[in-house]
C-alpha cells in the first residue's frame, strides 16, 4: 500500500472484510519468547495484534502514518476482482497465546508506526546475509537480548543496532552508513 500510494492519485480498497494485521516482527517475538519457555504447552494458538480494521482502514492508517496523499476510496468485496472469496470476518482469539505463554500483544497500530518508521529509517538493505558483497555477523539469544549486528561489506562496516533491522547512521568509532 505505501507503494500503491505513492504511484497512484486514487486506490479502491475493501471495506467489508474486517480481521487484524499481524507484524511479523512481533509474531517472531511471540514464537522465541514460546521456543525459551520452559514449559512448552502443545496445541493450536492463533497470533495476530490486537484491533480489528477493514483492509480500508488499514490502508488509510498506512498512508497517514507514511504522509501519502493518494485517494483511497471504500468498496465492497463484490466490486473487487478476486479469484478467491474471502471471509468477511477473520479476527483470531488469541487468548490461549496470552494466558499459556503470559504473551503480551501490542495493538496492531501501535506496530504499524514501528514498521513504517523502520522502512522510511532504513538506509541500506542487503539482499542476503551472506553473498558476494558482503558478510552479516548476528549476535543474539533467545532471551530476546539483542546485540550489535555487524556488517561487513568491501572493507567498510556497518551496524545493525537494537531488536529491528535497521542501519543506523553513525560516524561513531569509524563505523560508516551510506543512505
Amino acid at each position: 500500500m505505501l507503494k500503491l500510494g505513492t504511484e497512484r492519485d486514487t486506490l479502491n480498497v475493501i471495506f467489508d472484510q474486517v480481521g487484524t494485521p499481524t507484524y511479523a516482527a512481533d509474531l517472531a517475538e511471540a514464537i522465541l519468547k514460546i521456543l525459551s519457555a520452559e514449559n512448552w504447552v502443545p496445541g493450536i494458538y492463533h497470533f495476530s495484534n490486537e484491533g480489528v480494521c477493514s483492509w480500508y482502514d488499514f490502508t488509510k492508517t498506512i498512508h497517514r502514518m507514511a504522509n501519502i496523499t493518494c485517494d483511497v476510496k471504500p468498496i465492497e468485496t463484490k466490486d473487487y476482482p478476486a479469484r478467491t472469496p474471502r471471509p468477511h470476518f477473520s479476527v483470531l482469539n488469541k487468548g490461549k497465546i496470552k494466558s499459556t505463554y503470559g504473551i503480551s500483544i501490542p495493538h496492531w497500530e501501535v506496530s504499524l508506526e514501528k514498521c513504517i518508521q523502520l522502512l522510511q529509517n532504513s538506509l541500506v538493505c542487503f539482499p542476503s546475509l551472506d553473498n558476494a558483497y558482503g558478510k552479516r555477523i548476528m549476535q543474539y539469544d533467545l532471551g530476546l537480548n539483542y546485540k550489535v549486528d555487524t556488517i561487513v561489506c568491501d572493507g567498510d562496516t556497518y551496524e545493525w543496532v537494537g531488536r529491528w533491522p535497521v542501519i543506523e547512521k553513525t560516524q561513531e568509532n569509524g563505523v560508516h552508513a551510506v543512505k
